[in-house]
């Protein structure tokens, strides 16, 4: 995951969407397994911890936020938004176990 970060920190705009796009994608079908599963079947659909998926969207935020040359705002809106909703999740999810 860090080189991953590390390609975003360096990608072209263009790839940037694709990238975003596919963490939009990833972080809805989560909070869909999340809500119908719950925390404790969060492995059957990311090999990532509740903490590692929490560190993940916070990291992977920060880069895109600091790349000014990247135009599309709307999609950083939109997984700033849905991250936030699904760290909520994890953690009301951990405290209920």
């Amino acid at each position: 995951k860090r080189d991953h970060l590390g390609h975003l920190a360096n990608a072209e705009p263009r790839a940037l969407d694709i990238i975003a796009a596919d963490e939009i994608h990833t972080c809805g079908s989560t909070m869909t397994a999340l809500r119908r599963l719950g925390v404790e079947y969060l492995r059957t659909v990311t090999r990532a911890s509740s903490a590692e998926t929490m560190w993940w969207y916070r990291s992977a935020l920060e880069i895109l936020s600091s790349r000014t040359d990247w135009p599309r705002r709307d999609m950083l809106a939109e997984l700033r938004q849905m991250s936030a909703d699904l760290v909520r999740g994890l953690r009301r999810n951990e405290e209920t176990l």
